[in-house]
């Protein structure tokens, strides 16, 4: 990979890597491969400006060549595309914060300001209501405080006042919703697997196959001291499984055909063929996700 080195301090350096803005696919690539290579501490993509920065322990000749060495295609094949990846997340929200703010600034310099007021007055009947509701269900809360500040400033027919909480509510809401899903995010990347190779059963013998190649019907071999991939049937073999990370179960669980195993439990003893049953659905942000929220 071809680089430029725009600025370096011991312990960070901050490279050009082209002239085209990276998309979110690309940003997210980068970062894994980045990631996965030891003495890497922290990484910062900058996709508009297609650069990125690094923070090290290890020399600064090592990092060099873990840059050069870096090809995206390649990468592709190893690391698996995040669905909720931070980058994409931080991109989206940064578009509705910008959307939000020039909306605000067209409407005060074209829109009439009569209208102008209409339209705040009707906005504020959406927070009026809610600080009632809040208040009749759930005693005094933040929302009864907003309701009442825009209420009085209506009631004073100060619209600009109330215009402009209701506007700061709104970007408050943004940036908590924000903020929430780059946690959970980032949570779910850390519970997630972090497998890059399996072994793949075919007609010829086994073959080491990357990771997001695997499809529903595949048979991999899962031999003992390693992490099961994926959710699936035992087609042949015995083995013992810890399944703790799942049930809590202090005991590993004896496998053999015919039963069922699942993604994250580890293969203590023995060797297992397992057929794949729902593809690499098993890396599964979107499920953990939605457990992480439902938790809530």
């Amino acid at each position: 990979m071809r680089y430029k080195i725009k600025h370096s301090i011991d312990g960070r350096i901050r490279f050009q890597i082209g002239n085209r803005a990276l998309t979110a696919e690309q940003e997210d690539i980068l970062e894994q491969y980045l990631l996965s290579k030891d003495g890497i501490e922290q990484v910062k993509v900058y996709g508009r400006t297609a650069s990125v920065a690094i923070w090290y322990s290890l020399d600064k000749a090592s990092v060099l060549t873990i840059m050069k060495e870096y090809e995206y295609q390649r990468a592709k094949e190893q690391f698996q595309l995040r669905n909720s990846s931070t980058n994409a997340i931080n991109e989206e929200y940064k578009e509705k914060m910008i959307a939000k703010v020039g909306k605000r600034v067209v409407t005060r310099l074209f829109v009439p300001q009569p209208l102008r007021f209409a339209m705040i007055g009707i906005k504020a009947i959406k927070y009026v209501w809610k600080g009632v509701r809040t208040l009749a269900k759930e005693g005094l809360k933040v929302e009864v405080l907003d309701a009442t500040a825009i209420g009085a400033s209506i009631l004073q027919r100060d619209f600009a006042t109330a215009g402009s909480v209701m506007f700061l509510l709104e970007i408050g809401e943004l940036l908590e919703e924000w903020t929430h899903k780059k946690s959970v995010n980032a949570l779910a990347d850390s519970m997630a697997l972090q497998i890059e190779k399996v072994w793949l059963k075919t007609e010829d013998g086994e073959v080491q196959i990357p990771f997001t190649n695997i499809q529903t019907g595949d048979v991999l071999v899962v031999r003992a001291g390693t992490m099961i991939p994926v959710d699936g049937l035992v087609v042949g073999g015995e083995a013992t499984v810890n399944q703790a990370s799942l049930t809590g179960e202090s005991i590993p669980v004896a496998k053999t055909e015919g039963a069922y195993v699942y993604a994250g439990t580890v293969l203590e003893e023995g060797e297992l063929l397992v057929q794949v049953k729902n593809g690499i659905g098993s890396t599964r942000y979107e499920k953990i996700v939605e457990m992480i929220e439902d938790s809530e």
